[in-house]
């Protein structure tokens, strides 16, 4: 079901100014209202230089909440992950409390700027039929992969689901759900709260904390639905991922239980679609194989996700919101849901999906048009096993051509994406998820086997040169223009253009000479540093919806 706009207060053009002012942004052109939620006020707001931002209001949020959702993102865009919006800094922050999050003189709540997505929600596409079903799921389950693929480490000082967002679910371990289902007049005696629910909030306890000592840890986005991801209408794959007003970190198999009983359930329908699940499970598998501890208790997640949104729709609709009385019994579909993922026949026939591969991890595997530039669906996807063997076959080519002409690259990369204070780096070989290095840092020596997740989904082995030119770029801009000049990148990319430009704008070739030592002396003034060439240039609200 496609979400609806919620009205909310509405707001000047010189309300959003301030705002804007706040971030060091300059006034805006125009500003429009987007379809927003039971919690949050979205706009668009145009720039007269033809740039957009996505600014949000979220109301009945507490700043602190708004902005550890906001370093979760951040968190995202540091290690390169792209499919996703991130929040603007403030340009004063104050006393560095809050780097992201401002306060709206409207109405009193926590705001972000965030970069805004082009595209269409994913539900909206599917239900008009204008995109493959089997293109957006293999593609939302892949970047889905390539997002809990991202490290996460306890002196990163993100929120954990104990502190907020993932459906909530530590409301549920605490059993504060189920005491305000006791506590109301309205509730206490009803069946879902004496029959229903206590006995599987239990189970979910159980599983939670089960995995708090044995899953892979992450960034869990919290609400992976397929409104909630952006894609580009021409050819259905994915932009990006919103409303990450749910993100947090915790046990990464709670998201792919949460995008399971999300998207593969159709509308009204208790019963499973195993088509999306296995294409979606295909996507994600590729990018990031499940361990068998993960596959074990995969449907135990998908029923706890499950539970943890039908109890806020019973909660929110039969207490707090009890007026609505049409949406009272909107938790009875999801209850109905759990119900049939408690069935043997249906537990076998999900796990039957998977298969497992050489290293002893589970996979999907499937075939999968997908949309390039077009809408023409006639180029396939290489299966697991095809795009294995590839990679296998060109894995010392690639590298020895990496670590001989490249090697700044490599070095940016691990620098980026593993550890600043890396001195060498050497990639060793690759894989389906990503480039393999082996790293030497000063406190810790020689790490071997240091994956550099690739940022953009690989499902061709030919794409992994376009990956690596981008991972560059990336990597470089990331880290930031002192770097780029410490390492020689400007001045590579001074000579490279140069090369191509037509001899008869070359005076013998003394433009090209002056031009690069011309700026080359100007930087080396201004910044320090040699500037010699370093192997090829150095390197929504969170609206709970009616589910």
């Amino acid at each position: 079901m496609v979400k609806e706009a919620i009205s909310r207060t509405t707001h000047t053009t010189d309300a959003i100014n301030e705002i804007l002012a706040q971030y060091n942004f300059p006034s805006c052109s125009s500003h429009k209202s987007l379809a927003g939620g039971f919690s949050g006020t979205n706009y668009r707001i145009n720039f007269h230089q033809g740039s957009s931002v996505c600014l949000k209001i979220c109301h009945g949020y507490e700043p602190a909440f708004v902005e550890a959702q906001a370093r979760v993102q951040d968190h995202l865009q540091q290690h390169g992950y792209q499919t996703a919006c991130f929040a603007a800094p403030l340009h004063h922050p104050d006393g560095q409390t809050y780097r992201f999050t401002a306060i709206d003189a409207t109405t009193g709540d926590p705001v972000l700027i965030l970069s805004f997505v082009e595209g269409r929600a994913a539900d909206a596409l599917l239900e008009e039929h204008k995109v493959s079903t089997r293109v957006v799921f293999y593609g939302m389950g892949m970047s889905l992969g390539v997002l809990h693929s991202v490290p996460v480490h306890e002196s990163d000082n993100l929120r954990t689901y104990k502190q907020g967002g993932a459906c909530d679910v530590w409301k549920q371990m605490e059993s504060t759900m189920l005491k305000q289902m006791l506590s109301c007049s309205h509730t206490k005696t009803h069946p879902f709260v004496t029959d229903f629910y206590p006995s599987r909030r239990n189970h979910l306890e159980n599983i939670m904390r089960q995995a708090d000592s044995g899953l892979t840890r992450g960034v869990i986005h919290g609400d992976p639905f397929a409104d909630n991801v952006m894609l580009d209408p021409a050819t259905g794959n994915v932009n990006a991922w919103v409303d990450w007003e749910d993100a947090t970190t915790g046990p990464i198999l709670f998201d792919v239980g949460v995008s399971i009983v999300g998207c593969c359930f159709p509308e009204n329908s208790a019963v499973l679609d195993l088509t999306r699940l296995k294409t979606l499970m295909a996507g994600y598998t590729q990018a990031r194989p499940l361990p068998k501890e993960e596959y074990d208790l995969l449907i135990d997640f998908c029923r706890l996700s499950l539970l943890c949104n039908c109890s806020w729709r019973f909660t929110n609709f039969n207490i707090e919101h009890r007026d609505i009385e049409q949406c009272r019994n909107r938790y009875v579909e999801l209850q109905e849901r759990i119900v049939e993922l408690e069935k043997t026949s249906t537990q076998h026939s999900i796990l039957g999906l998977f298969s497992q591969n050489e290293e002893g991890h589970y996979v999907v595997k499937v075939e999968v048009e997908v949309q390039r530039d077009t809408l023409d669906t006639s180029d396939t996807l290489d299966t697991l096993d095809t795009l294995a063997n590839a990679l296998n076959k060109s894995s010392a080519r690639v590298c020895a051509h990496m670590n001989a002409d490249h090697s700044g690259s490599v070095l940016a990369y691990a620098h980026r994406w593993y550890d600043p204070e890396a001195t060498a780096a050497v990639m060793t070989h690759l894989n389906k998820r990503g480039f393999v290095l082996s790293v030497t840092v000063p406190k810790k020596g020689t790490v071997e086997d240091v994956l550099i997740p690739y940022t953009s989904p690989l499902t061709k082995a030919s794409q992994v040169r376009k990956i690596a030119v981008q991972m560059h770029v990336e990597a470089f801009n990331g880290l930031g223009f002192r770097y780029k000049w410490k390492t020689g990148y400007y001045m590579h990319s001074i000579s490279t253009a140069m090369h191509h430009v037509p001899k008869q704008y070359l005076i013998g070739g003394s433009v090209a000479v002056v031009v690069v030592a011309g700026v080359g002396w100007f930087l080396k003034q201004k910044y320090g540093g040699t500037g010699g060439s370093s192997g090829g240039g150095g390197g929504g609200g969170r609206r709970r919806r009616e589910r």
